[in-house]
């Protein structure tokens, strides 16, 4: 859908909900972010990071696909967290919400 840079490594003090057992280097916290495909274009939070957009998106199939990675050729290459529910500041597990009008 594009790509999108997280501006930092959440590891200054412990998140709200992430557990003891889990490593203190490791990023503790994140971001809330939404991502939504539009007629258009592909933004997050409001703001756009690419061109693609629903006439790219092929809903004839029945499963769906999103996948979260780095890209080996970005600039600061490194890992990549995602929390849940029992993590981080917020207590909510990811979210996937379609919605589809042909109007």
């Amino acid at each position: 859908m594009g790509t999108w840079t997280v501006p930092g490594n959440f590891s200054d003090v412990r998140g709200k909900l992430t557990p003891q057992w889990w490593p203190r280097q490791n990023s503790q916290y994140g971001l809330f972010r939404t991502l939504r495909v539009t007629p258009y274009e592909t933004l997050v939070d409001g703001e756009p990071i690419s061109d693609i957009n629903l006439s790219h998106i092929n809903f004839d199939k029945t499963l769906t696909k999103i996948r979260f990675e780095v890209d080996k050729h970005a600039d600061h290459v490194g890992g990549l967290t995602i929390f849940g529910k029992e993590f981080g500041n917020y207590p909510q597990d990811i979210e996937y919400k379609l919605y589809y009008s042909d109007m």
